[in-house]
Formats: structure tokens, sequence, C-alpha cells
């Protein structure tokens, strides 16, 4: 039996004129018919006929942005020719036998595309968009274009994974390879060289708006996290109110293990500290004990998978870290929850702001607030006085302990308000601009 005749999915329902049309989403979206996965790519049945020409002029017309994280932009065509197989060869005869899916393969090139923030921003974000649209549905195929890396090699892909309810996998693990030996043994006809060419009556390519693009809705970040943690956790926490989110346990990011200095260098002197004041009575800072009633800890992201990650964001109600991608699971908190963004002496300006800031003024959540490194004193190693931005990213930061408090302040007076966040906002007063002791601006 060839491979493309078995049933891999529940066919889903997908709105063909809505996923054309754009005016239920951000997205370039085209609907390809009677094409295979073959030999790394995708494949028009027959050549010379109205599907090839359409998924050549789709090839030739839509420019996709790199997978591997630069500016540069080419034709889908540069990937993907969309030619059918000559005539006569061995891909026609293969295609020729095989039968059509009713399943619906969604492919997307995506961006940054081994970067964990970059794939929910560019790829959980714009798929979550066309399932709240009712485009798809969850039995869609979802098959990124990660080009000779394996889907499993990167665990942060359980996001992606978690937005169906079928197997999902790469364009190219599941387009067979027939070359070689494989090729001419199939071509004699050797069923011990299964050669079969994965073909459906319906394909589905889109190009996702991405951090290069203008942020607006319908993208929702944080809802996007709450519909990955709903399919991830077996037993998702009951929501509470906003108040009662505000006064959970501070989880800080800890970014020690990683390969970049981008961390908070005096992380466990802020844990002990924000565990003897930040909690119990007298609150943090004197806020009245509604931050951090439960407790603060540090929690390295990245290490157990996004399961065991989004469980801990969940049980949280403000998470403090510095810029990168521990931060993504700030959308994963309750509703009401703060996101606390710690940034190096001169990381500022539109694109830091681009990330964990803009994201969050999408949907008011999580809260957020920013504590801004003043002082070169504080970035670890300490930077040139003109460093760029890109060079003070990834420096490490030493947080002062009453900046933080003065953030937690912040915090605990909105408790999980949107309304009042705003008010914070609008006076440019969710941004604390830390500064060093006179040791370390000694020193």
């Amino acid at each position: 039996m060839a491979a493309s005749s078995a049933q891999e999915c529940t066919t889903p329902t997908i709105d063909v004129r809505g996923l054309l049309n754009g005016s239920r989403h951000r997205h370039d979206c085209s609907v390809l018919h009677r094409v295979c996965l073959f030999n790394d790519t995708i494949l028009p049945a027959v050549a010379g006929g109205r599907a090839e020409r359409k998924a050549q002029a789709l090839a030739k017309s839509m420019r996709v942005r790199s997978m591997y994280g630069s500016h540069q932009v080419n034709p889908l065509e540069f990937w993907h020719p969309m030619r059918a197989p000559e005539p006569g060869g061995l891909g026609a005869m293969l295609i020729k036998r095989a039968s059509f899916s009713p399943c619906v393969p969604l492919l997307w090139v995506p961006v940054w595309a081994f970067s964990f923030a970059e794939v929910f921003i560019n790829s959980v974000v714009p798929l979550h968009e066309l399932l709240e649209a009712g485009l798809v549905d969850e039995h869609v195929l979802l098959r990124p274009d990660l080009h000779t890396r394996p889907f499993g090699k990167y665990k942060f892909y359980e996001m992606v994974a978690a937005l169906s309810r079928e197997r999902s996998t790469t364009l190219r693990e599941a387009a067979t390879r027939c070359r070689g030996r494989a090729a001419e043994r199939a071509a004699r006809g050797d069923v011990r060289w299964p050669c079969e060419p994965r073909c459906y009556q319906r394909l589905v390519f889109c190009n996702f708006k991405s951090t290069f693009d203008q942020y607006a809705p319908p993208m929702a970040p944080w809802s996007a996290a709450q519909r990955v943690a709903r399919r991830l956790l077996p037993r998702p926490p009951p929501p509470l109110p906003v108040a009662a989110v505000a006064a959970r346990r501070v989880l800080f990011v800890n970014r020690t293990g990683t390969k970049f200095s981008r961390s908070l260098v005096n992380l466990r002197q802020l844990v002990e500290q924000c565990s003897r004041r930040g909690g119990g009575a007298g609150g943090a800072g004197g806020a009245g004990g509604v931050v951090a009633r439960e407790g603060c800890e540090a929690h390295e992201f990245g290490r157990r998978g996004v399961a065991v990650d989004a469980a801990a964001a969940q049980r949280a109600g403000v998470l403090v870290g510095t810029h990168g991608a521990g931060l993504v699971y700030g959308f994963f908190l309750p509703r009401g929850g703060s996101l606390v963004e710690v940034r190096p002496y001169r990381f500022e300006g539109k694109w830091p702001d681009r990330y964990f800031r803009d994201l969050s003024a999408l949907e008011a959540s999580p809260l957020y607030f920013q504590v801004s490194s003043g002082s070169p004193a504080l970035s670890v190693p300490p930077p040139k006085p003109d460093v760029s931005v890109w060079d003070a990213r990834d420096h490490g930061v030493r947080l002062p302990w009453r900046a933080l408090r003065e953030v937690l302040a912040k915090v605990a007076w909105c408790a999980g308000s949107a309304e009042k966040h705003a008010q914070l906002v609008a006076g440019g007063r969710n941004v604390v601009v830390s500064q060093p002791s006179r040791h370390q601006q000694q020193t």
C-alpha cells in the first residue's frame, strides 16, 4: 500500500475562502491542490496542468524570510520550485500510483527557526490566530520547513506540536526521500525499498507575519500561550481572580547555565532577599503582603521541556529576568500576572521594545514592568559608555534589591488590574531606572 494512502489524520475543517481573502487574519496563505511531499520538497502531481501553474506562480510570488535568522528574503522557489516530476521518470511513476489523502498539511518557513522566543512569536502565535479564527482546526498536519533539522531536536517545538491533535513533523521529514539505491530498487518494484510520496488533495502554505512585521490584532500572544498550556498540562490550574494571581510566588529566570552571560549575576542574593522581605506580613517594600505570599524562587527554563516550564509559570504571579527567551513564559502566567524585564546598560530602543513590552501590550497581559540599568557599573562585564544596543544585550546584570523592591511595590499597587497598570504606563512609571551603590560605582 502506498504511504500516502494511509489515513494520517482525522480529516480537518479548512475555511479556504477565509484563508485566501485575509479578512480574519494577517498572513499570506495559499491553498494548493493535488500535491505531493517527495524528495524533501513539494511537487505538483501532474506536469503542465492548472495545479502546477498555480503552484509555480505561488513559488515565484511568495517571498519568505530565512529560517536562520538573517534579514535575507527570498522567493519561495529558492527552496521549493514547485515543478512536477518529469513525465516518465520515477517520481512521476510513483505519484501516478499514489492515492491522495484528505488530510491537509499546513506548511510554513519559520523565521529564526532555532530560537525559542522567535518560534513562539513567528510560529505559535500565527497558528493560534488561524485556529482562533476558525480557518483551520486542530486536525491540520503541522509541517514547518526546518530543512535538515529534525522536528524533535528542539524541545521548544513542543509548543507547535501542542496546537494540533495530529502528529507534527517537518516538511522534509514527511517528504519521502527516494534517491540512489532506494530509487533504483523502487523503480524495479522492490517492495523492500518503499519509496512512495505522500500526496494530498489539498495543502496550505502560509507566509506568517513575524517580528519583522507590525504587531496588530488579532495577534494574541497571551491567549496563544494559554492554549499551549491547556494542551500540555494534564491538570491546568483553575482560574483565579487577578488580585489573587498577583499575590502568588515571584519566579526568577535562572540563566546562569546558558552560553551567554545575559543573566542576573546576583540571582541568589535577590531570591534570598525576596524570600525574606518580599513575602509575609510586610509584603514587597511595604506592599501589604500582596506580592510573593507564596515565596520566591529561581527556575531554569529550557532544561526539562515546555510542559514543566509552563507549569512553573502557571503557579507564579510575577516573572523576573533579563531580556531573553525565558521571558516568553511571562505569557504563560495566569491573567493578572506581571512580567519584569531587566535590561543591561544601554539596551534600550525600538528593537528591545519589540519583544516583551510590545507583545504584552496587545492583550494587557502579562502586565509589563521594566528595570533599566542606569549605569555601566551594573553590567557584567562593564561595557564602554558608548556600547551599542547589540553588544549591550549579552551582558549580565547586577540588579539592586532596592530597584526590584520598587518594581514589586508597583506590581502590588496594580494587584493584577490592567486599568491601574495603564495609569502607570501612561506616566512612564512602569519603568524603573536602577543605579549602583556607592561601592559599585567605585569598583
